[in-house]
């Protein structure tokens, strides 16, 4: 039921005479269906185009999605806001790159993080470029008082996957153990306890 030129009350339906939600897009195209499109014709750097969210009696937004320019190019980046009071924030950002960056506005990397982050599940990184980390890491630990502490376990693995150097714990005293290719074991240096050299001459 239309009230006025800018009201309407109850659902509207656009390509559908159905409409299951407040405003419903509709079209069946087999390269690209319903497609909401909003225009800012502005040049200048830095204007928006996008959508702001209100959940509040206030009417105020607390997020937002904005298709930012950033230069003369016409280059737009993708910007995520929410906010914990009545100012948007940015907290995400797709650059014209395709770089992600979270909690920065200028990513120089696919994903560029400012601040911690915690994972649970597998970690893994692939290819040929260099990888490291600011900071001392630990394995099995959350506070590692070197540059590496491993709580567990460190072993070298030969080419048929047979470990050949093992540095671990026996009743948490430190060991290293040494393997020949085959397994069997040929020094073993224990710190609390008899070592012993089983590979030949000294």
């Amino acid at each position: 039921t239309k009230l006025d030129p800018n009201y309407f009350a109850g659902k509207v339906g656009i390509g559908t005479t159905g409409p299951q939600k407040t405003l419903h897009l509709y079209c069946s195209n087999t390269t690209q269906g319903a497609t909401l499109r909003i225009d800012n014709p502005s040049t200048t750097n830095n204007s928006c185009a996008g959508i702001e969210f209100v959940n509040s009696s206030t009417g105020t937004p607390r997020s937002a999605i904005m298709s930012q320019r950033v230069n003369s190019a016409y280059d737009a980046e993708l910007v995520f806001y929410t906010s914990p009071d009545d100012t948007l924030r940015e907290r995400l950002r797709i650059d014209h790159d395709g770089n992600v960056g979270i909690s920065t506005s200028a990513p120089g990397q696919k994903l560029t993080v400012a601040g911690n982050i915690s994972a649970h599940g597998a970690l893994s990184a692939t290819g040929a470029g260099d990888n490291y980390f600011a900071g001392n890491v630990g394995i099995g630990t959350a506070d590692p008082p070197q540059e590496l502490s491993v709580k567990g376990e460190i072993t070298t693995l030969n080419s048929s996957g047979i470990q050949v150097v093992t540095m671990q714990r026996s009743s948490d005293h430190g060991q290293l153990v040494i393997n020949q290719s085959g397994g069997v074991t040929r020094v073993c240096l224990n710190s609390n306890g008899d070592s012993y050299f089983n590979g030949g001459s000294v």
